[in-house]
């Protein structure tokens, strides 16, 4: 905190009234200063102009370069603004007080306007920006931001991910070397590959066999096999064909595979894709024989060794 300057003003003056009423100027007068109009306490925490601590103030005689009857400038207690004034009290805090105020106050306001002044147009700015675009977003009732102020996302505003060449329709795949998700195009993706490995006996029917990396680490399969000889009946058990490396997954597989029917006995079978590319199909119905088993529309992924 900080004292205040009292005194020194126009209308810091010591006025006492004569025999007759009329008001004299008063050189010498004391004045003491109190914390109420009437009653309260006495103040005696003050100091002159020059910091020296007084209990009172004496009103120039007109030898100091003040006029006679002038209060000179002084100093109230810490962190007081307002104090009551009375003239050559008789000691029993009975004679008349009247208001004195620190003369710093007008710069105290003006600051303080100031500052009100500055906070009112930040919050005239910050309402400004409320809702508004590139702005500062609102809640509804639900706590949620509103509709229209949710900004749509983008890959190229997420920091984890590489979209330098990112196309429409693009998959994303991690790159652990980079620690990113970067963009993989369809366009880069192989297409379609014919599968040639055939086992023994064995040839396409109807539809080429083939494979393509349908999303990065996810193979899709097309096609049919039957055996060359055009007569000879799969049995549960038999291999179709070994896959390339890059359609091998890193464990096994099990699917369900179209074939066709004979009779009553169905018309699936039951492949399993292993780590060595090789596909064997099987069954549990012993009088089943399906001349044609196919591959179309399965897909499985590579997975992790």
């Amino acid at each position: 905190m900080a004292r205040h300057p009292f005194g020194g003003g126009l209308s810091d003056w010591a006025i006492v009234p004569d025999a007759s009423g009329l008001a004299v100027l008063t050189g010498g007068a004391v004045i003491t200063l109190w914390t109420l109009a009437t009653g309260g306490s006495k103040y005696t925490d003050l100091t002159d102009s020059s910091s020296v601590a007084i209990s009172s103030v004496t009103a120039s005689d007109g030898t100091d370069g003040l006029a006679a009857g002038q209060i000179p400038q002084f100093y109230g207690p810490d962190g007081v603004w307002v104090m009551w004034a009375a003239i050559n009290d008789p000691g029993d805090g009975t004679a008349p007080r009247q208001m004195m105020c620190s003369t710093d106050i007008g710069a105290a306001v003006a600051a303080q306007a100031s500052t009100a002044a500055a906070l009112q147009s930040s919050v005239a700015s910050f309402s400004a920006q409320l809702g508004a675009d590139s702005g500062i977003a609102t809640l509804g009732e639900d706590g949620l931001l509103l509709p229209d102020q949710r900004p749509a996302f983008t890959l190229a505003g997420a920091t984890d991910v590489d979209v330098d060449d990112a196309e429409d329709g693009d998959t994303l795949s991690y790159n652990g070397s980079t620690s990113k998700w970067e963009p993989k195009s369809q366009a880069s993706l192989p297409g379609w590959a014919n599968i040639t490995g055939y086992a023994a006996g064995i040839t396409m029917y109807q539809v080429q066999p083939a494979w393509r990396l349908m999303l990065p680490g996810t193979v899709q399969l097309v096609g049919r096999f039957t055996y060359s000889d055009g007569a000879t009946k799969f049995s549960s058990g038999a291999t179709l064909c070994t896959l390339p490396a890059g359609a091998r997954p890193a464990q096994t597989k099990y699917v369900v595979s179209a074939a066709n029917r004979i009779a009553s006995h169905g018309d699936y079978a039951r492949l399993t894709i292993n780590t060595n590319g090789t596909v064997v199909a099987d069954w549990a119905d012993s009088g089943y024989a399906p001349g044609w088993i196919g591959v179309d529309g399965i897909i499985y992924d590579l997975g992790t060794s």
